[in-house]
């Protein structure tokens, strides 16, 4: 007999006849329990909430996983929420990557109403492009303003 996980179970009854999610509340539990097992993530929570000076928990971020750098492994994108975190430029996103199973978080810490995963590469990490048009690149130790001066 095969056992399903929670998460599986969970996502079976929160999605509708055609594979579409249909209740939002459900949704967000089923982030969370898929985030609570997820150790990565959790030290990567861990490592932020320490930076901030706050215990931040699932609830106070949204979790998107993407390939940032170029290994196998999907990292972690984390827009933060709340007053805290949020204002007219939109919310303060952070990033962990996962290499060789462990999530290290990364300098980041740009606001944004959101944040595209480019195709162009960088020192190995993609570039990343803000909702304003903005693109970041990674210089090796963080992401910041790409050069898009004309060097002719």
């Amino acid at each position: 007999m095969r056992f399903l996980g929670i998460a599986a179970i969970l996502s079976a009854f929160a999605l509708g006849s055609y594979g579409v999610v249909t209740n939002p509340t459900l949704v967000a539990n089923i982030a969370n329990v898929i985030a609570a097992a997820d150790s990565n993530l959790q030290d990567c929570l861990s490592a932020i909430s320490r930076e901030q000076g706050s215990t931040l928990t699932t609830k106070d971020i949204s979790v998107t996983r993407a390939q940032i750098n170029t290994d196998e492994e999907p990292d972690y994108l984390l827009q933060l929420s709340g007053d805290t975190y949020c204002g007219t430029t939109g919310c303060v996103y952070e990033i962990c990557i996962n290499k060789e199973g462990t999530a290290t978080k990364i300098a980041f810490g740009y606001a944004a109403q959101g944040i595209t995963v480019a195709e162009t590469i960088t020192n190995g990490m993609h570039s990343l492009v803000l909702n304003s048009g903005v693109t970041l690149e990674w210089d090796g130790e963080r992401y910041s303003l790409a050069d898009t001066s004309d060097s002719r």
